[in-house]
């Protein structure tokens, strides 16, 4: 309300002065901010102090409606204010005010009747700015809410409690222990369902105290839960006090400390459930004391370093625990004299070996920490270690794996194009020689090519084994005349002597012969090479005992062992378990892919292969494969006749070589040939064909067509303009499924590149047959 003064002096006097003579003489000396204002809202005068508030000192205000400074939604609630000032006598608005400068400023007004006779009837308004009272109650509440946030935060329990003992504060730690949301206990004395009944006289003379100034201090109680369950309290307490120094508030701290009271009271059961603990954890736990001497070994422990606990005692530290680098096999600090010396936790370095009392070695991971007593002082060390062999070697196999597929997807691609070209020269050097006579002296010479194209194939399909796994054709073989082919062959222009040792009765296997060919060939080519091109390589072959062959994974059953074994200088320790990984090769130059191959063959033989080797005395490399239940091997087929015949054939092939020796190869058979680089090509070809009523016999489709249509896709449409197309799919992806199951996909029949003129011609009448008898 305005002071009496204000509200009843300028009402006096206004009959005898104008409106700027009583705002001039009148409200000036006010340090509120005054002013008179008509039914609308115009201001008739005003005090300094009110033009400050409004936001220009120097400016006449006389006029202005007040109510134009408000924002617009106020505008309608200041003229109400105003009408209802008149008629009922006074009125209160919370508002803001729009100052010339652009800025807003918070303001309360109070309007009263200006009582003034024979007037127009006005309104006495009091102004107050409470700008800076809305910044401090913001920040208030921001501080408050920040406090209430952080009490909220903390998992220490916090309670306030006023002078008398009552609740005014209770974070949500508390509500949690306790089970009462804030709600229910505002107000109440804690004591009364807080605190057990035989505490509580010990609890009210404690906060008495707390009362009376004697603060901070520190105290323990039970707390009760709402279901009854109690909890040791640990509390560390101070106050607040008011402007005259009295206690306002009591601030309790409190940990639940229920936790420690349990494990000290059950300390001397916890030391034997440790030592059971320490010795049922899969991890190795040696302890020392400040000298680095064994006090205690885990049984995890005693099985790796080889050493009993009580064998143990007092010992040296790194006399039982013996660690070397896997690479360098040099002895490494022992972690333990590490964590004397320092003080501080040590990890051991990657590749660490641990080497028992036996001579057992293990790959291990650990780390050594120091034993503190209650001054903080070493006094000793706790070395905690576990055996990852397996894993690390899980993990050097997910590798190789991953390093087998990069190298497959190359090696798939070289395959393939290598075929190509192996297609051209062998198709070529074939019509040759079927075209020359019999008693011609450059036939032998075209023999010896065809061979060499043939062992040229085989690389072919070494890569191909190397790209997908290359599935075997098993087939019941004898082994001593393929290995005995095999290794003559590896040492063609060598210095090196190969012996042989088989027995009679020795065991047909199940396997596919050109693959195990390529195992003999690669192991006796790396014992060559290790031999540096001289020295003697040893085959030997036996009949395993039945059951699992000694040093292999493998399954019960009946084997047949092979062993290589040279006599050159060894092969270290630390590159042992490398030596199967693709590109490893400690050879210049060497492509590091024997070995890998020879691996990964005799694992699809459901075979395993392995080596053992000792520097300077040689390796041997064992592989076995399974027994066959036959007791002799297939006789090799004989080379069928070539088959000719009659038609049309439409070829696709993208490689324009072997087009032209394909189409070489099916005019000497005696068919017509048209040829197609593409599969849009060939659809169209064939369409026209037939159209006009001359249909092609068969078509001949490359299963892969770069960046375009392939054989299988170009089928698919030739089928739906010719449901009876016979097809014959050919491809250098030797492994390809298609090429497997060619019938499942739509195909007559399928020639594998390189394919020999007997092959092609087969391929075709067997086609033939098929459909005329279907």
């Amino acid at each position: 309300m305005l002071p009496h003064k204000a509200t009843r002096e300028p009402a006096t006097v206004a009959p005898l002065l104008g409106w700027e003579s009583i705002g001039a003489t009148l409200l000036e000396p006010f340090d509120e901010g005054l002013c008179l204002l008509s039914l609308d809202g115009r201001i008739l005068c005003f005090s300094r102090a009110a033009a400050r508030i409004l936001g220009a000192v120097d400016r006449d205000w006389t006029g202005t409606s007040l109510t134009a400074l408000l924002p617009e939604n106020e505008r309608s609630r200041l003229k109400d204010h105003l009408l209802q000032t008149a008629q009922q006598g006074s009125a209160r608005l919370k508002t803001q005010l729009n100052r010339p400068s652009g800025a807003s400023a918070h303001v309360d007004i109070y309007l009263v009747p200006a009582d003034m006779p024979e007037t127009t009837p006005t309104i006495a308004c009091r102004i107050v700015d409470t700008t800076h009272q809305k910044a401090i109650e913001a920040r208030l509440l921001q501080e408050r809410n920040l406090t209430s946030s952080i009490l909220d935060t903390v998992g220490a329990l916090v309670v306030v409690l006023d002078a008398k003992g009552q609740i005014v504060r209770l974070n949500r730690a508390c509500e949690d222990l306790t089970g009462y949301s804030f709600a229910e206990v505002y107000g109440r004395p804690f004591w009364e369902f807080l605190i057990p009944p035989d505490q509580v006289e010990a609890v009210r003379d404690v906060f008495s105290r707390l009362a009376a100034g004697s603060f901070p201090n520190q105290y323990e109680n039970d707390w009760i839960h709402r279901n009854g369950t109690r909890r040791w309290i640990a509390w560390s307490n101070t106050c607040i006090l008011d402007d005259a120094g009295a206690v306002q508030y009591v601030i309790g701290t409190g940990i639940d400390t229920t936790g420690r009271r349990m494990v000290e009271q059950a300390l001397a059961a916890e030391k034997e459930r440790l030592s059971v603990t320490l010795h049922s954890i899969g991890e190795g736990v040696i302890t020392t004391d400040e000298q680095g001497r064994v006090a205690l070994l885990n049984s995890v422990a005693e099985r790796l370093t080889g050493w009993s606990s009580q064998e143990a005692l007092g010992l040296p530290a790194e006399q039982v625990f013996r660690v070397i680098d896997e690479n360098s096999r040099e002895s490494l600090i022992s972690p333990v004299r590490k964590v004397l010396a320092s003080g501080e936790t040590q990890l051991l370095q990657n590749h660490t070996i641990l080497i028992s009392r036996t001579g057992q070695e293990y790959i291990i991971h650990d780390c050594a920490a120091p034993i503190r007593d209650s001054a903080g002082a070493t006094c000793g060390a706790v070395l905690v270690f576990r055996d990852t062999t397996y894993r690390t070697q899980l993990e050097a196999e997910y590798i190789r794996s991953q390093k087998l597929e990069s190298l497959g997807l190359l090696s798939k691609r070289i395959a393939h194009d290598f075929n190509n070209l192996l297609t051209i020269i062998s198709g070529n050097l074939e019509l040759a020689h079927l075209e020359l006579p019999a008693e011609s002296p450059v036939a032998d010479r075209l023999v010896d090519a065809e061979a060499a194209v043939q062992r040229a194939h085989n690389l072919a399909v070494q890569l191909s084994t190397l790209a997908q796994g290359g599935t075997p054709v098993r087939k019941p073989i004898g082994l001593q005349p393929v290995i005995e082919q095999a290794a003559r062959l590896a040492l063609t222009g060598s210095a090196a002597l190969c012996e042989f040792y088989f027995p009679e009765d020795l065991w047909i296997v199940d396997a596919d012969e050109g693959q195990i060919s390529q195992v003999v060939s690669n192991l006796v080519l790396n014992a060559e090479q290790s031999m540096g091109g001289r020295g003697t390589i040893t085959i030997t072959a036996r009949n395993c005992p039945p059951g699992t062959p000694e040093g292999t994974p493998l399954p019960p059953g009946r084997y047949v062992e092979v062993a290589v074994k040279d006599n050159g200088p060894g092969i270290p320790a630390n590159i042992l378990p490398k030596i199967f990984e693709p590109f490893f090769s400690t050879k210049r130059p060497g492509r590091g892919l024997g070995l890998t191959s020879c691996d990964l063959i005799v694992r699809k033989h459901d075979g395993y292969l392995r080596v053992e080797s000792t520097v300077g005395q040689g390796a041997t490399f064992w592989f076995y494969l399974s027994a066959s239940s036959r007791k002799s091997a297939d006789p090799p087929a004989p080379k069928p006749e070539v088959r000719r015949g009659t038609g049309r054939i439409l070829l696709l092939d993208d490689d324009s070589a072997v087009r032209e020796v394909s189409a070489d190869i099916l005019r000497f058979l005696g068919y017509q040939v048209d040829c197609c680089e593409n599969g849009d090509d060939t659809i169209r070809k064939y369409s026209e064909a037939l159209l006009s009523g001359k249909p092609y016999r068969a078509v001949i489709l490359d299963l892969t067509i770069p960046g375009g249509m392939g054989g299988l896709e170009t089928l698919q449409i030739l089928r739906s303009v010719d449901p009876d197309v016979r097809a014959l799919v050919t491809s250098g992806y030797t492994n390809d499924p298609i090429l497997v199951d060619f019938r499942k996909y739509g195909f007559s029949g399928a020639v594998v590149k390189p394919f020999e003129v007997g092959d092609l011609a087969e391929a075709i009448a067997r086609s033939f047959e098929n459909v005329n008898s279907a």
